[in-house]
């Protein structure tokens, strides 16, 4: 159940086979969704052009993707293997976004967050959608940085509406 994604051909026990086509075949493809849905599909696909080139076309490692995706990308990305690669589990997290008035007294989007295992929190992206009184519709990402997390996003109005993950693109369980 919080077995890894990269541990899954390590297993041994008598339910190895089930259990690793269910972490290779449906967790692993989840995991990329999650990610590819954090940026475009142009920086996307980048990323894999980049993992195909530093390894030529040969067997690749969780890490060879992480080093891929950080080149591509310019950030470290160390962390998305270390959470939803190398570890199992999926986080149960409750969501808070609404309106507020910056530090600078502008308006902005307060996005809260809270993992109830504080121990095994995982870092990820939260999509969260505005809609405005026209009807058009903007997303913004809200980092979730640990068990707890607060982002506040700049805003240039007031959404009529905000849907925290509209179309359920990142691998958790909300409460």
């Amino acid at each position: 159940k919080d077995t890894s994604i990269e541990a899954a051909n390590r297993l041994r026990d008598a339910n190895a086979g089930a259990i690793r086509r269910c972490l290779l075949y449906n967790r692993g493809p989840l995991v990329l969704h999650m990610f590819r849905n954090w940026m475009s599909d142009k920086a996307y696909f980048a990323v894999i052009q980049q993992l195909i080139k530093n390894n030529e076309y040969g067997p690749v490692t969780s890490d060879d993707f992480a080093k891929a995706a950080s080149q591509v990308l310019n950030t470290n990305l160390q962390w998305f293997v270390d959470d939803w690669i190398r570890t199992g589990g999926t986080p149960e997290i409750s969501v808070e976004a609404t309106t507020t008035t910056s530090s600078d007294g502008k308006l902005a989007l307060l996005c809260k967050t809270t993992q109830a295992d504080v121990k095994n929190a995982k870092r990820l992206y939260i999509p969260i959608v505005l809609t405005y009184s026209d009807g058009r519709k903007e997303a913004k990402m809200c980092f979730v940085s640990g068990a707890t997390s607060s982002q506040t996003i700049p805003l240039v109005a007031t959404p009529a509406k905000i849907e925290v993950d509209p179309e359920k693109t990142a691998l958790v369980k909300y409460k």
